[in-house]
């Protein structure tokens, strides 16, 4: 988070709230972002063209929220439009905040089921009071366990984890 896109991010959600549309700003900040990054070469063509031709971009995009359509005009103004994405890393962190919702992410060898899923989403709702939103990612190194991401921390109930711990025991105590 740079002190920069922090300010940009607040004044939006500031406006956003006293407004009553943060729902709505973060779900077009979101929407445009997701745009914005998916196609990489539109990227880098409209961070090289003028501003003028940026804002008609954003004017043929016929998004009806005043605000956050104002907000961009104001990045392209303010030569700030290249930390989009980190003014909206920071606006989310602040709406997430605000809804009070949690992140995580868990890491599996093999997608968890719906089951599985549901009851880890209990616990960690149970455990951190707060509404969360679970992605899952699956990677083939992972011996079997799981890492979960949450929070700003890592917990790591995986395998190797687990191996690499009584390893570290069997050393500890000369054993090996």
């Amino acid at each position: 988070m740079s002190n920069v896109s922090y300010r940009y991010s607040y004044a939006l959600f500031s406006l956003a709230k006293q407004e009553d549309i943060t729902d709505k700003c973060f779900e077009d900040f979101s929407s445009f972002i997701k745009a914005y990054d998916e196609n990489q070469d539109a990227k880098k063509v409209f961070l090289m063209i003028s501003k003028r031709e940026k804002k008609d971009i954003i004017e043929k995009m016929n998004l009806e929220n005043e605000i956050f359509k104002n907000f961009l005009f104001l990045l392209i103004d303010k030569d700030r439009f290249d930390l989009i994405k980190l003014i909206y890393l920071d606006f989310k962190k602040m709406y997430f905040e605000e809804k009070n919702i949690l992140t995580a992410e868990i890491v599996t060898k093999i997608p968890l089921d719906e089951i599985s899923k549901e009851k880890l989403v209990k616990k960690l709702k149970e455990k951190y009071d707060k509404e969360i939103i679970l992605t899952e990612k699956t990677d083939e190194a992972i011996l079997g366990g799981m890492i979960l991401y949450i929070d700003g921390k890592v917990i790591d109930l995986s395998i190797r984890q687990k191996l690499n711990d009584l390893r570290q025991k069997l050393y500890e105590t000369k054993i090996v």
